[in-house]
C-alpha cells in the first residue's frame, strides 16, 4: 500500500494489479487473493482498478480470466495474440533465486508460447463487457494492432479503444525508437482518432522509451512489473520510485504546479497537452492539468499535440493508407463516459 500512495500522490488513476501467493510469490489468478487486497485499495485511493488477464503465460486462459469475471473490475488488460514470450535472459544476469519456482519460470520460457487465440480474446471480450468492463488492449507487435482492428470492424470492441504498445519483450516488437514510432504510425492508420495511446517499456530502456512516448502524446505506463530497474545496476524498491524517475526525466517536480521555467525542450505551452496523462504499472494515469476528477475516464484526455509539434502522420486529423479511410470515424465516442468505479468488497 506504501507504494500505491506514494505513486497516488503523483496523481496516479490507474492501478495495473496482480496477484501473487502470500508464501513465495509465485503469481496466482486467486480471486480470493484479489479480495485480500482490493477493498484496502478502493477505501484508501479514488484510482480505477485495472486486474490483469495475462496472469502467467504458463497458465489456461480461462484460469487468467477468473478474477476480472468474478471481480467486474473498471478495466482489465487483454494481450492482443498469441507470442514467444522469452524471459530466460534473464538467467544469465541473476545466478541465485530466493524461490526454485523463479527460476524454473524463467527457464520455461524458452520453450512457451503465451496463448491468446482469436478464439480466447473473443470469449474474455464477451465475457467482461456483460458487465461493463473496458480493456487496456496491449499491443506486444504490430500484428496485434491488426488483430485488434479485426475486432473493431466485427464490432466486438467499441471506441475509444486504450491501446497499450508493449516494447523490449523477446518475442514481440523491439525497444528501438524506430519501433515506437512505427508502432504508432500503424496505430493512427488503423484507428485515427478513436484510440488512446499508452508506452510500455519492458526492462532497461523503460525510461527512455516513456519519454519519447510522452514527446509524442503517449500515455506512460511505468513499474515493477515491466522493470526492475531505477539507473544502470540499481534495482528500484518500488513502482513508485520509477513513478519518481519519469517525472524527473520530464523536468516536472510537482504535478500541477508546472511553470514555463519548469518546462523542458522548450516545449512552452504544448507541454499541458505533451504530458496530459500518465499511466503506470502502479498507479499510473496522472493530469497535469490541476487535480484529476473524483472518476478518471479515458475520454477525457485532451488532444495529443499542437500540429506543428507531432511529428508523425495525421497531423490535420486524417490519417492516410486504406485501412482508415475505410473505417467508419467513431469520434463521438469520446464524449461518452466509459469507465466508472466500482465497489470491492
Amino acid at each position: 500500500m506504501r507504494s500505491i500512495r506514494q505513486s497516488l500522490a503523483g496523481r496516479a488513476a490507474i492501478l495495473h494489479l496482480h496477484a501473487r501467493d502470500p508464501e513465495d510469490g509465485h503469481p496466482r489468478q486467486d480471486p480470493k487473493i484479489f479480495r485480500q487486497f482490493l477493498p484496502q485499495i478502493n477505501a484508501a485511493t479514488n484510482a480505477i482498478v485495472n486486474i490483469t488477464t495475462g496472469g502467467s503465460p504458463h497458465m489456461t486462459v480461462t484460469e487468467r480470466l477468473q478474477p476480472a469475471l468474478e471481480l467486474k473490475p473498471e478495466l482489465a488488460s487483454l494481450n492482443m495474440g498469441s507470442m514467444n514470450f522469452g524471459l530466460f535472459p534473464m538467467l544469465r544476469r541473476f545466478k541465485e533465486f530466493r524461490y526454485d519456482w523463479e527460476r524454473e519460470h524463467l527457464e520455461k520460457s524458452r520453450d512457451l508460447v503465451f496463448r491468446n487465440t482469436f478464439a480466447d480474446i473473443e470469449m474474455i471480450l464477451s465475457s467482461c463487457q456483460n458487465f461493463g468492463t473496458r480493456f487496456e488492449f496491449e499491443c506486444y507487435d504490430i500484428s496485434h494492432l491488426y488483430n485488434l482492428a479485426h475486432f473493431l470492424d466485427r464490432g466486438l470492441v467499441e471506441p475509444p479503444l486504450f491501446v497499450q504498445s508493449v516494447f523490449g519483450i523477446l518475442g514481440g516488437i523491439g525497444n528501438h525508437p524506430e519501433d515506437l514510432m512505427h508502432m504508432r504510425r500503424t496505430a493512427d492508420r488503423l484507428f485515427g482518432n478513436d484510440y488512446q495511446w499508452s508506452i510500455l517499456g519492458a526492462g532497461r530502456k523503460q525510461i527512455q522509451l516513456a519519454t519519447l512516448g510522452a514527446a509524442m502524446g503517449a500515455n506512460v505506463r511505468v513499474g515493477l512489473e515491466d522493470s526492475l530497474w531505477a539507473g544502470p545496476g540499481q534495482l528500484a524498491e518500488s513502482s513508485a520510485e520509477q513513478v519518481r524517475m519519469i517525472l524527473a526525466e520530464l523536468g516536472v517536480r510537482q504535478l500541477g504546479e508546472i511553470r514555463q521555467e519548469e518546462v523542458p525542450n522548450g516545449l512552452g505551452p504544448a507541454l499541458a497537452q505533451v504530458l496530459v496523462v500518465f499511466l503506470c504499472t502502479l498507479g499510473v494515469r496522472m493530469s497535469f492539468d490541476g487535480d484529476p476528477p473524483e472518476v478518471l475516464s479515458l475520454h477525457e484526455c485532451p488532444p495529443y499535440l499542437p500540429k506543428a509539434l507531432l511529428p508523425l502522420g495525421g497531423m490535420d486529423g486524417e490519417q492516410s493508407g486504406k485501412d482508415q479511410k475505410d473505417r467508419p470515424s467513431h469520434a463521438n465516442h469520446f464524449k461518452t463516459p466509459v469507465l466508472a468505479r466500482r465497489a470491492w468488497s
